[in-house]
């Protein structure tokens, strides 16, 4: 309110609107089986969105200038002035037009011409409600048989995230300054998967199948450059990305008290961005973010699974001392090891008591940190306490080999636990200054818990079933 300012904080909590439903059918004729759905969501974010990003002060339209607009310019472009004569236009998407109405680069515009400023005050006729987006996802899954012991399979599937969070109602940290965006739009991904599914004994078998994900709308931070009275950074619908692999498994259905499933994928993702804020450090310096596929920060190539579990039931086992000792008892093991994920190298180390922006010594996620493995243990024990109860006691320890697996490491080195600062001349002088940090403290500083992956973890407890 221009009349009373301190009414403009007092705002009613953000409800946004969120509803959705489904439905789906299942088809079986002969030896075919069909499964078909359709999900619908609608997402309203409930909120007041820009019309035109470009301004954030009331500035003057190409339909309140009182002269004829040239062909295909609309009244609400905005109009560049040079000494009160018309130099272009701009529309509500960042396009740059010339007097003439013909598609020009934006520098033709900026570099003779201003926009004319109307009020230096944000007005509710700058906002226009946030419009529902619905949102259909098909899904369709098929099965049949090729053979008595070989199984065909394929589906198709689209899913969506709603935006939230950070990405949403807050801004970020740029040079140029900060605004919130919710005017962002769901993410969504679709999914093509096809496969076969062939028998090898009497009770186990191996799946084949290939995957592709193509994900759109991923939220990314991007400069508003044109904006007047001044650029801004906000986070945008920009960035896409795809994962595409192939997947071997194995199953063995419980013979004789064991039971195993193991799998082995093949994956590579790659896209424009991994997170919604891949590209910060570019910004923040006011560079143009690049637009160009490369590794994602969760493009894991090689990853191995196994399960491989034994039990034994009521009255069997061995006979020790006259009784079945290791009946109801069993354990499970599962291990996994993965090839590391990428980083982004830089030339120079940056101490962590600064903040700078980094140098890339190569592509961006050029780098691949260690493989890591991991194995877990579980046995447990059932006693029957009565009809239909029963106590299970358990002894979980996860990774049981209490390996270091690496989650993060120091863009420099390569390493979780050394930045390389202090092996430097600048580090050196740094360590004989008069500093806070001492090297043994800096060293400590370097150790950070999120480097590294979970150590070894024992649970004991009791489940009581009835």
């Amino acid at each position: 309110s221009k009349d009373k300012p301190e009414e403009s904080y007092l705002r009613a909590p953000h409800k946004p609107v969120l509803f959705g439903g489904y439905v789906q059918d299942k088809i079986e004729f002969r030896d075919i089986v069909l499964n078909l759905g359709l999900r619908l969501d609608v997402y309203d974010n409930n909120r007041l969105v820009w019309k035109d990003k470009y301004a954030r002060r009331p500035i003057l339209r190409a339909g309140d200038t009182n002269t004829p607009l040239p062909p295909g310019i609309e009244a609400n472009y905005a109009v560049y002035f040079s000494s009160d004569e018309i130099v272009g236009y701009r529309d509500l998407n960042g396009n740059f037009y010339d007097v003439n109405g013909q598609p020009v680069q934006a520098a033709e515009v900026l570099l003779n011409g201003l926009v004319e400023t109307t009020d230096n005050i944000v007005d509710r006729d700058m906002f226009e409600d946030f419009k529902p987006i619905w949102t259909l996802m098909p899904r369709v899954g098929v099965s049949f048989p090729i053979s008595d012991q070989s199984l065909f399979f394929a589906s198709y599937g689209v899913v969506t995230q709603r935006p939230g969070g950070a990405n949403a109602d807050i801004g970020c940290l740029a040079a140029t300054g900060c605004s919130s965006n919710p005017s962002l739009r769901p993410t969504n991904t679709t999914k093509y998967e096809i496969g076969f599914r062939q028998r090898v004994g009497p009770r186990s078998a191996i799946t084949i199948n290939g995957f592709f994900h193509q994900i759109n709308n991923l939220i990314q931070i991007r400069d508003i450059r044109f904006a007047s009275p001044s650029a801004y950074s906000r986070y945008e619908n920009v960035d896409f990305g795809t994962v595409k692999g192939l997947e071997f498994g194995y199953d063995l259905r419980r013979t004789a008290g064991v039971a195993i499933n193991a799998n082995y994928t093949l994956s590579i993702a790659k896209g424009t961005g991994s997170g919604s804020f891949t590209t910060g450090a570019i910004v923040w310096i006011d560079e143009t973010p690049p637009n160009f596929i490369s590794p994602l920060s969760f493009d894991q190539r090689h990853k191995f699974n196994l399960s491989l579990s034994y039990s034994l039931g009521h009255g069997e086992g061995p006979t020790l001392i006259g009784t079945k000792l290791l009946q109801n008892m069993g354990f499970n093991v599962l291990a996994t090891t993965g090839s590391g994920f990428p980083y982004t190298g830089i030339l120079n180390p940056i101490p962590v008591t600064v903040s700078r922006a980094p140098l890339p010594s190569g592509a961006i996620n050029n780098d691949r940190m260690p493989w890591s493995n991991r194995i877990d243990l579980r046995v447990q024990r059932r006693f029957r306490v009565a009809d239909g109860s029963r106590i299970t006691a358990f002894l979980w320890i996860q990774n049981l080999l209490n390996t270091a697996n690496i989650q993060n490491v120091w863009r420099y080195t390569g390493l979780p636990g050394d930045d390389g600062f202090l092996a430097t001349a600048e580090g050196q002088q740094y360590l004989n200054d008069a500093v806070p940090l001492t090297e043994v403290a800096y060293r400590h500083r370097n150790r950070s818990l999120g480097n590294y992956g979970m150590s070894r973890l024992t649970r004991l407890g009791v489940r009581f079933d009835f």
